[in-house]
C-alpha cells in the first residue's frame, strides 16, 4: 500500500556513508546507556556521546525518508491527528554549521534536560496533566535556546541564506513539500505550488524530536493519554519550526506574519499561553530587496539548488513570461485555475486526479490538491469554525499524489479548455453535479475499475520504487463535495 511504503535503501554506498558518519570521527563509549521506559524518551541524554553534527547529518541524508515515516506513519491518521498542520508548506533546514546544538558541545549537554519527550511522562498521569512537564520544559528550552543565540555569532550577524542547508550540492532533500489531505497526509520533495501562507525551518533539536514524538516513540496501541500527548507536543515543534523560519525575515515584518497564522482571540490566548513571541531583536543576515520577503526568500532558496530541484513551477505559480515560453496548450489550460480563489474551488475534494487522453495517444495524469485555508491550526478540535473556504486554492501538481484519490476526472485533450472554464463557473451544487457528470467518474461507473488500473499501471511505471498500491475508500461520491466543511 502506497499509505505505508517507506523504502530505505542499503547497499555498499550506504555503509561508506555510516562509516564516514559513526566510525570515523574521533569519540569514545566507556559504557552503553541504559536502555528502556525507566530511562524515558530523550535521545538527547541517550545518544550523548555520538557526535550531534553525525546525528543531524544521518536526518538530512534521508530527509524525505524521515518525514515521511510520520507523514504516512500510522501517527498521521485523522482529521485531529493531522489538523496540526497547514495543508500545504514548505520545509528547509537549519544547516549544521549555524545550528550551536551541532557546532558547540555544551549546548546539548547542558539543554538535553528540557529535551524530554512526553512519552517518558505518561505513568499514572491523569488527562489534565497531559502538557504539564512537557510544556514547561518547552519554554524552558525556548528560554534556553534564546540565550545562546544570543552570546553567538549568529545574533550579531543574523542567519543569511547560508545558514540553511543546500544539500551540498548533491542531495534534492534539502528542500521538502508538505501536503495535508484533510485526514491524511503527503511529502515530496522540492517546493510545489504558489507561495504558502507558512513554512518551516527545521533544526536538529527540531528533527530529532519530530522523529521520537511520532515514529520511534509512538504507540498506535496506547492509552489515549500517550496519542493525545504526542499530538499537543507536535503542536510545540510545530510554533518552533515556524519561529526558526521568522528569524529569516525583516525583524519589522515578523510580528505582522504571525498574526495572520493565528488569527482569532482564542489563538491569541493559545499563543500567550504557550508564552510564545516573535522575537524582533534577532537580526536578519539577508538584505531584501522586494516587498515581499517571504516570497523572496523562499524562491531565492530554489535558486540555490543548481539544478537538484526544479526552479519554476509553470503550472502553480505561472506568470507570462513563464507560459509562453515552450509551455503546452494543456499546461497553459491548467495554469488559468492553479493557485487562484473562488466559489468553485470549495467543490473539489482533498485529492483528484485527472487523466488527459491526448491526441497522440499518450495519457498524460495530474493532482488536483484542494488546499484549504485555516485562520489558525492552533486547536485539537472544531476545525470547521477555523475555515476561511473563499482563500483556498488548488494545487496541480503532474503525476500522482498522495496515497487515497478522492476522485477521478478524465476527458480528452481537446475538452481540456471547455473542463477550466466549466469548472470556474460552478457557484452550486447543481451546477457542481452537473460539472461531475460531464467530466466525473462516479464509483458506479463501468469505466471506474478500468480507470483505476489505469493509473495505477502508470503509477508503477513512473516510479517503480516509491509507488504503491492506492487506497480508493476514500473515493467520494460528489454529492458530498458541497459542503467545504465535508471535505
Amino acid at each position: 500500500m502506497h499509505k505505508d511504503h517507506l523504502v530505505y535503501s542499503f547497499g555498499p554506498d550506504r555503509l561508506t556513508r555510516y562509516q564516514q558518519l559513526f566510525l570515523d570521527p574521533p569519540w569514545s563509549l566507556a559504557e552503553l546507556p541504559a536502555y528502556g521506559e525507566d530511562e524515558g524518551g530523550n535521545p538527547f541524554s541517550t545518544f550523548a556521546k555520538i557526535p550531534a553534527r553525525s546525528r543531524y547529518q544521518f536526518l538530512l541524508d534521508d530527509a524525505l525518508f524521515f518525514v515521511r515515516s510520520f507523514i504516512r506513519g500510522p501517527v498521521c491518521h485523522g482529521e485531529t491527528a493531522v489538523d496540526v498542520i497547514e495543508d500545504r508548506f514548505w520545509v528547509s533546514f537549519l544547516d549544521p554549521d549555524a545550528d550551536l546544538s551541532v557546532t558547540d558541545p555544551s549546548f546539548l549537554a547542558e539543554g538535553a534536560a528540557f529535551l524530554e519527550l512526553p512519552v517518558a511522562e505518561l505513568d499514572g498521569r491523569f488527562l489534565g496533566d497531559l502538557q504539564g512537564m512537557s510544556h514547561e520544559n518547552q519554554i524552558k528550552y525556548l528560554e534556553f535556546r534564546d540565550a545562546r543565540y544570543r552570546n553567538s555569532t549568529a545574533y550579531q550577524t543574523g542567519f543569511g541564506y547560508d545558514a540553511i542547508w543546500d544539500g551540498d550540492g548533491t542531495n534534492p532533500q534539502a528542500l521538502i513539500t508538505v501536503f495535508r489531505h484533510f485526514d491524511n497526509a503527503s511529502a515530496m520533495t522540492g517546493f510545489h505550488g504558489g507561495i504558502p501562507e507558512t513554512a518551516w525551518v527545521i533544526d536538529f533539536p527540531v528533527f530529532e524530536r519530530i522523529y521520537y514524538d511520532l515514529v520511534a516513540g509512538y504507540d498506535v496501541f496506547g492509552r489515549v493519554e500517550h496519542q493525545l500527548s504526542t499530538r499537543l507536543y507536535m503542536d510545540e515543534l510545530r510554533m518552533e519550526s515556524e519561529d526558526n523560519f521568522l528569524n529569516f525575515m525583516p525583524r519589522g515584518d515578523r510580528q505582522e506574519m504571525h498574526e495572520t497564522w493565528y488569527q482569532g482571540a482564542l489563538a491569541e490566548l493559545h499563543t500567550y499561553w504557550h508564552r510564545r513571541r516573535v522575537d524582533n531583536s534577532f537580526p536578519t543576515g539577508i538584505d531584501f530587496g522586494t516587498g515581499a520577503p517571504k516570497q523572496e526568500f523562499l524562491l531565492e532558496l530554489l535558486n540555490r539548488g543548481n539544478g537538484l530541484w526544479p526552479v519554476k513551477d509553470t503550472i502553480n505559480r505561472c506568470n507570462d513570461a513563464d507560459c509562453s515560453n515552450g509551455h503546452s496548450d494543456v499546461l497553459n489550460d491548467l495554469s488559468t485555475i492553479a493557485d487562484q480563489t473562488g466559489e468553485w474551488v470549495k467543490y473539489l475534494s482533498d485529492v483528484s486526479l485527472l487523466l488527459v487522453d491526448k491526441e497522440d495517444g499518450s495519457t498524460a495524469i495530474f493532482s488536483l490538491l484542494h488546499d484549504k485555508a485555516h485562520y489558525n491550526v492552533a486547536f485539537l478540535f472544531e476545525e470547521k469554525d477555523r475555515r476561511n473556504p473563499r482563500a483556498d486554492v488548488l494545487t496541480i501538481l503532474q503525476g500522482v499524489v498522495g496515497s487515497y484519490p478522492n476522485f477521478y476526472f478524465q476527458l480528452q485533450e481537446a475538452q481540456l479548455a471547455s473542463f477550466v472554464s466549466d469548472l470556474k463557473s460552478v457557484q452550486s451544487q447543481a451546477e457542481w453535479i452537473k460539472f461531475i457528470t460531464a467530466y466525473g467518474l462516479r464509483r458506479t461507473s463501468p469505466d471506474f475499475w478500468d480507470t483505476s488500473d489505469k493509473v495505477m499501471d502508470m503509477f508503477l511505471r513512473s516510479d517503480p520504487v516509491q509507488a504503491g498500491v492506492l487506497d480508493l475508500n476514500r473515493y467520494k461520491d460528489p454529492r458530498s463535495n458541497g459542503d467545504p466543511d465535508n471535505n
